[in-house]
């Protein structure tokens, strides 16, 4: 038995034991039934189909998926016009899906393991109750038709865009994500809860902005002998000019928090070498540019830099002084234009709301370039479309614009 068409009837179950004696079913149809509840019984323990690669269950009452059913040679499955809410971890059995249709049920997010299915080029779950799409479906490279309307989806732009524009955006979506990750991790301590020698963390917050900046008071923390493990300072919402140069004997420090002071041009008085330093921020102040960054500063490890919320015109190259740099944070400053040879060698740029008025074609060949920030500036090409289809689409418009060779 390899065939078995049973749709058009009135079946409330199916003879799950019997299917499971035919080792060479290939497709099985049991469309416009009157099969209702989880698709597979959860008295049965685990049932495998290993051969069956087609299997239609449209047009009946179901309401979940089982994840007790493995069907590891499905290719097409058909489950639209029922009542599906769940579908546990049913997908993560059926890891060569190629057409999946789930349209017209009352799924409210996409389901677990859809994600992973790596073979899959159709997709539709259109005229369901979703509002959020997983970001990561938009890596799933073999995906070119991708059904969505009808959900509680609000997503500009999405309309007008087919399915590897959507694709697009998501990617830059999961981009983003993972890069605030990146950013939670090394800020997940509760630093607002944390003011002293606690779990590594050094916060005086708000603790100096009414005094001069003491050397001496600053060392009673700053000891070594006191913080042999020091991995985190926070100096936020000071009214520090020049930020303490003891802050270098803290030689395991990974993240410095300057942010929301009245830093301008130097940073330090003296140089200062953070071999340890991965996280450096220094947005909220009165910085009008970088240029003596690195000369103040020696940080070989570090990764990223928020100079955000500051007075900056220009960006210098960055990576010959930090060569591990991958993201910066260069948002709402004054800078007029962005240098692609600047931006080598970095992978997240985001410089939302300058005051850029053109942007370089050459900027779509900097090869390391994964997501670049640029809303809110002055620039009117590329246009609204273009910027909504995400890093991805306007990169590739970049590279477009530039000259043959």
């Amino acid at each position: 038995m390899r065939i078995l068409l049973l749709g058009e009837n009135c079946l409330s179950e199916l003879p799950w034991e019997a299917l499971e004696g035919f080792p060479d079913l290939y497709e099985l149809d049991v469309y416009s039934n009157n099969l209702s509840g989880d698709l597979l019984p959860a008295a049965v323990e685990k049932l495998t189909l290993s051969s069956l690669s087609t299997f239609d269950i449209h047009s009946n009452a179901l309401t979940s998926l089982p994840s007790n059913l493995h069907l590891p040679s499905l290719t097409q499955f058909n489950a639209t016009q029922n009542s599906i809410t769940t579908t546990g971890s049913f997908f993560n059995t059926t890891p060569r899906l190629v057409h999946l249709s789930l349209g017209q049920n009352q799924l409210s997010f996409l389901p677990e393991g859809v994600i992973h299915l790596s073979s899959l080029r159709s997709l539709d779950v259109s005229n369901n109750m979703i509002e959020h799409i997983d970001p990561r479906l938009g890596f799933l490279d073999r995906l070119t038709t991708f059904l969505w309307m009808g959900n509680l989806i609000r997503q500009r732009g999405w309309g007008s865009m087919d399915t590897e524009g959507i694709k697009c955006t998501l990617r830059a979506k999961a981009d983003e994500a993972a890069m605030q990750n990146i950013e939670d991790g090394m800020a997940d301590m509760d630093v607002n809860g944390c003011h002293g020698e606690c779990a590594g963390t050094l916060n005086l917050t708000a603790k100096l902005k009414e005094t001069p900046l003491q050397e001496e008071m600053i060392s009673e923390h700053l000891h070594p002998a006191h913080f042999p493990s020091l991995t985190k300072i926070v100096l936020q919402q000071n009214k520090f000019t020049i930020a303490p140069s003891l802050i270098g004997v803290a030689t395991t420090l990974t993240t410095l928090d300057l942010s929301k002071n009245i830093l301008s041009s130097s940073i330090f008085d003296d140089p200062v070498t953070l071999n340890s330093l991965v996280y450096l921020d220094l947005s909220i102040n009165r910085l009008e540019n970088i240029d003596n960054l690195p000369t103040q500063l020696s940080a070989p490890a570090l990764k990223t830099l928020d100079i955000s919320f500051n007075y900056i015109t220009s960006i210098i190259s960055l990576r010959p002084h930090y060569p591990l740099l991958r993201i910066l944070h260069a948002n709402s400053n004054q800078i007029t234009a962005l240098e692609p040879s600047a931006m080598e060698g970095l992978e997240i740029v985001q410089v939302n709301n300058n005051s850029i008025s053109k942007l370089d074609p050459e900027l779509g060949k900097v090869e390391s370039l994964r997501i670049l920030g640029v809303d809110g500036n002055t620039f009117r090409v590329p246009g609204r479309r273009v910027l909504e289809g995400g890093s991805v689409v306007l990169l590739e418009w970049l590279r477009s614009r530039c000259p043959e060779p």
